[in-house]
């Protein structure tokens, strides 16, 4: 009985040592195709699928690499700082808009003024309050369209 344990022992121990071994082949200068566990010296011999049905190479390609504390907290801060730079970005972005839409509803505003007539004046070098001609009125309600066509579209 102890016999029989010590022999299935053993080829539990050949069984799981050869399952996990690479297999290789080669052609030799006949041309014949070999297998084995262990490449011929000085020969292209190529690794290929073992009892397992992988390959050394892609056992080791497919197992994925642990990252560290270290770099799992590099990239938390990599993409924390990329979210705080999208965000500035974006309210600077919101800022112009709002600024522009204020711009566009004076230039608006404007022209409406100008074309309704009256008394539309401005201060001159003096500090002193001239009233626009019909001419001055026209060019000027002309210049704010031309403002608002160019910069508000």
């Amino acid at each position: 009985m102890k016999g029989i344990r010590f022999v299935l022992a053993l080829a539990l121990i050949a069984v799981t040592g050869t399952a996990t071994a690479a297999v290789y082949t080669w052609k030799d200068a006949s041309g014949r195709v070999h297998f084995s566990d262990t490449p011929p010296p000085n020969s292209d011999a190529k690794s290929v699928k073992g009892a397992t049905g992988s390959s050394v190479a892609e056992t080791e390609a497919s197992q994925p690499v642990a990252k560290t504390w270290q770099e799992k907290e590099q990239e938390s801060r990599q993409k924390k700082a990329e979210q705080a730079q999208a965000d500035e970005k974006k309210k600077a972005d919101q800022a112009r808009a709002a600024e522009k839409e204020r711009y566009c509803a004076s230039l608006r505003k404007n022209i409406a003024m100008l074309e309704r007539g009256g008394r539309v004046g401005s201060p001159n070098e003096s500090g002193e309050f001239e009233f626009y001609t019909d001419e001055q009125m026209a060019a000027k309600a002309e210049q704010a369209r031309a403002q608002l066509a160019r910069d508000c579209k």
